[in-house]
């Protein structure tokens, strides 16, 4: 029995048992049986790919209206809220851009909480935002450990009553790698930093942005944070609370310029047979692959400016992506068909990518064709 005739007889059955239901779930479920057949399902995904190309002139057009009207209304000019003596907090002020978006909104008079991980960094921060027309409150704050997220919380309640305006979940790690080469410890510890950190950060604030009617910014590219960024946006919207995305791409900090070395020392933390499988080969393709992406990265600037828009523009948008790259390349190839970007990408980052072992398994297969 081939898999189409199993589903029209799995949809007959379903058919029979809803007997007792109403007509209109009867209906639904029959339409949603029918969708599920293997040649309907194929037709609709097709279908649904060519009408997303079809429409897409119509949403370019849409879009440039929009864009003609708000250029002309004055509505493209990004107002700024004032500080009035309002408290913003950000994670992961060590280095790279929580440490300059919080010396850039003391310098614009606001009074910022910088959560550092290190009290050289923090010290370092008071230090930098002297001077200061706001005030620079840096704190000691691991976002893996819920103590240090409530002691911050409790000390801006105190000193900041009803003023918190926003929160930026800016904290994260990365590391270069392949799955095959990635610990499962690696992948939970980043977790840890780059969505749970975030969760638990954007929990502990609620209370006091409910009070301030406040926003929370988060800085993400993982799939995970983006969709909880969602999800929170929905939800928060009748407390009349903001939640906004930043998205860069590949700028100048401290991971992206390490990215490299960092693919190197996964490789070599691998056991023997792991490594031979690959072969050295394989991992100087993996690096330069890396590097290409890293070694030219944006001036780091261009996000710092950016954040300072998400959270202090009197009216954000709900995302903003930073870096050429990701505006006119990454966002378009994600509007194509998976398949699609599949084979561009295989075509234009992953030739030759051929493991060691594999590359002696298709020498082999290909001798044997020969004789």
């Amino acid at each position: 029995m081939s898999i189409q005739e199993e589903e029209f007889f799995a949809t007959v059955r379903h058919i029979h048992m809803m007997q007792g239901d109403p007509i209109f779930i009867k209906v639904l479920n029959l339409m949603n049986d029918i969708m599920h057949l293997p040649i309907i399902d194929d037709i609709a995904w097709h279908l649904y790919h060519f009408v997303r190309l079809l429409l897409g002139p119509l949403w370019a057009l849409g879009l440039l209206i929009s864009f003609l009207v708000k250029l002309l209304s004055g509505a493209l000019v990004t107002r700024l809220e004032q500080p009035k003596g309002r408290a913003i907090l950000i994670t992961g002020c060590d280095t790279g851009f929580g440490y300059d978006l919080a010396i850039a909104l003391v310098k614009k008079g606001w009074r910022v909480y910088a959560g550092c991980l290190t009290q050289a960094a923090v010290a370092e921060l008071k230090t930098k935002a002297a001077g200061g027309a706001g005030t620079m409150v840096s704190v000691l704050m691991d976002v893996t450990k819920q103590a240090d997220i409530d002691r911050v919380v409790a000390q801006i309640a105190k000193e900041s009553p009803k003023q918190l305006f926003a929160v930026v979940c800016n904290a994260g790690v990365g590391r270069g790698g392949l799955v095959d080469w990635t610990p499962l410890a690696t992948y939970r510890a980043i977790m840890e930093v780059n969505l749970f950190a975030m969760i638990a950060t954007c929990k502990a604030c609620l209370p006091l942005l409910k009070e301030s009617k406040g926003r929370i910014v988060n800085v993400t590219s993982m799939a995970a944070a983006e969709a909880f960024s969602t999800s929170l946006r929905f939800e928060l919207e009748g407390w009349g609370i903001r939640v906004v995305t930043v998205n860069p791409s590949f700028h100048r900090t401290r991971i992206s310029t390490n990215a490299a070395e960092t693919v190197k020392q996964a490789y070599e933390d691998l056991d023997a047979k792991t490594q031979a499988e690959y072969g050295l080969e394989y991992l100087r393709a993996v690096q330069k692959l890396t590097s290409d992406q890293t070694d030219g990265c944006w001036d780091p600037r261009h996000v710092v400016n950016t954040l300072v828009r998400a959270t202090t523009a009197v009216s954000p948008r709900t995302q903003y992506i930073v870096g050429a790259d990701a505006t006119f390349c990454l966002l378009p190839l994600m509007n194509l068909p998976t398949p699609d970007i599949e084979k561009i990408v295989s075509l234009t980052l992953l030739q030759n990518m051929v493991p060691a072992k594999e590359k002696q398994s298709l020498k082999a297969r290909q001798g044997k064709k020969e004789k």
